[in-house]
């Protein structure tokens, strides 16, 4: 599989399981070949398939992989029509049977990923069918909330779709106003309501 669609760079970063900063970094070092497409009318970075597989490839050899040559490299592989097993420039080679499995591997998980969420009428992404925000769920879970405490107050939830919650965010980080790192029921357990009166 050769994949056409570009991906954005916080899709990208999930694929290539990375810090989505560090791989902005190299993109605008220019270390791959990134290109500009609009999505909702805001130009945007992407990469494609061949460059996601020069960077997984690299991964392991970070440290000895000077940028001009993963721009080499990079521009290598897109004289291919597809993704070769190996590639050369000059006297080094590249072999990309691992990072080429790997990829596809991650691209699959992506799309996986994608086909369980849909969005609501104020544009957030939620579990299908459940109506709970994904992001939502992420928060609380970054914050330390455990996966019992969640599905304790989430009991429509199952336990995989906690874990695709996390999963998910990381590959479609949330813009703008974050979610509360608490649950509502949480929040109402955890307040003092002792100086109310009740009783009227």
């Amino acid at each position: 599989m050769n994949r056409i669609d570009p991906l954005l760079l916080s899709d990208a970063a999930f694929v290539l399981d990375a810090n989505p900063e560090e791989l902005r970094k190299k993109v605008r070092r220019g270390d791959v070949c990134a290109r500009k497409i609009r999505v909702r009318g805001r130009e945007r970075l992407c990469l494609d398939h061949k460059s996601l597989v020069i960077l997984y490839w690299s991964r392991e050899l970070a440290e000895d992989i000077r940028p001009s040559l993963l721009r080499r490299l990079d521009d290598e592989i897109h004289h291919h029509e597809n993704v070769p097993p190996r590639i050369s420039v000059g006297d080094f080679t590249a072999e990309l049977s691992h990072a080429r499995r790997s990829i596809e591997k991650r691209l699959k998980a992506l799309e996986g990923l994608n086909k369980q969420v849909e969005r609501d009428e104020h544009g957030n992404a939620v579990l299908k069918g459940t109506g709970v925000e994904v992001h939502r769920i992420a928060a609380l879970l970054t914050a330390g909330v455990s996966a019992g405490s969640v599905l304790a107050d989430y009991p429509t939830l199952t336990a995989d779709q906690v874990v695709f919650c996390q999963a998910y965010a990381t590959a479609h980080p949330k813009r703008g106003r974050q979610y509360p790192k608490i649950t509502a029921k949480a929040a109402m357990r955890a307040a003092d309501l002792s100086a109310l009166d009740l009783d009227d």
